[in-house]
């Protein structure tokens, strides 16, 4: 009789805890790798609080964002998040509200949103970010 192999399981080792998921072709794509490095770790923050069925409802404050960054200065945040926008990646879904004490929500472009009967597929509007091209001053 064959001995069995022993091989490695193809998990993650998430000692029981959700783990963040962006796809290759996110990370691989020009808008990704054109972006600064804070928009990067805000885009990964944004991503730790989707569940999979809360695209367009991620709720997320720049409190929580410095929490999360370990960053006491929070004004490199709008700029940042205005490249995840403006590269494709994020969308304002629901504008916060000061007065209610509500947090700003963003999707994800390259994840779909909704449930059952208000199903949306992921608009991937990363992938037509093309940089600008630079201006040869004349």
């Amino acid at each position: 009789m064959a001995k069995k192999k022993n091989h490695p399981p193809n998990k993650a080792d998430t000692r029981g805890q959700p783990w963040l998921g962006i796809p290759h072709v996110v990370l691989k794509s020009e808008a990704f790798r054109q972006l600064p490095p804070m928009s990067r770790l805000i885009l990964f923050s944004i991503v730790l609080r989707f569940n999979g069925s809360n695209n367009g409802k991620i709720a997320v404050s720049y409190r929580e964002l410095a929490h999360d960054l370990n960053r006491k200065n929070q004004s490199p945040f709008p700029a940042a998040i205005a490249k995840l926008m403006e590269h494709g990646l994020i969308y304002i879904a629901t504008e916060g509200d000061w007065s209610q004490r509500k947090a700003r929500e963003y999707g994800l472009t390259f994840a779909s949103s909704g449930r059952f009967n208000s199903w949306k597929p992921a608009t991937n509007d990363y992938l037509d970010w093309r940089p600008k091209p630079a201006n040869k001053g004349k």
